[in-house]
């Protein structure tokens, strides 16, 4: 199992910050490979909320996932795990206020499944890729 994890401040509140974040369809604005997300069913979030996820793989191949939410805490806390796709998923998203700004960490928790033999490659690039998501989402939620 591949753990990462990335720890940012941004400079707005937390109810913006989570609001922005647990709205899934704006994942492709912040998530590096992120090419379409959408929620079924539209709506509210919560428990049970089921999104399906387009994304990027390598050499111009494409990938779907579908994930499930399975820990909704309004600005706090926000898990999710996939249900399909080539590896196990689960992201979690935690939310601290912080002085008017907001501390969000997140950690992935990725089991590579068949594809082991080639997590190690993806130790480092895990973590520089939240990192630079994380750089993303803050640079959306400052303009």
């Amino acid at each position: 199992m591949l753990h990462t994890e990335a720890t940012l401040i941004i400079s707005q509140p937390i109810e913006q910050v989570f609001s922005f974040v647990s709205n899934l369809e704006n994942r492709p604005l912040w998530r590096a490979g992120t090419l379409e997300t959408k929620q079924t069913p539209q709506g509210t979030n919560g428990v049970g909320t089921s999104f399906h996820e387009v994304f990027e793989l390598f050499l111009g191949k494409k990938g779907e996932a579908d994930y499930r939410i399975t820990e909704y805490e309004a600005n706090k806390r926000l898990v999710f795990v996939s249900t399909s796709g080539p590896m196990q998923i689960m992201e979690t998203l935690t939310f601290e206020a912080a002085e008017g700004k907001t501390r969000i960490t997140q950690t992935t928790d990725a089991n590579f499944n068949r594809f082991k033999i080639i997590e190690p490659l993806f130790k480092g690039m895990g973590q520089r890729m939240l990192v630079a998501n994380l750089s993303r989402l803050r640079d959306q939620l400052e303009r």
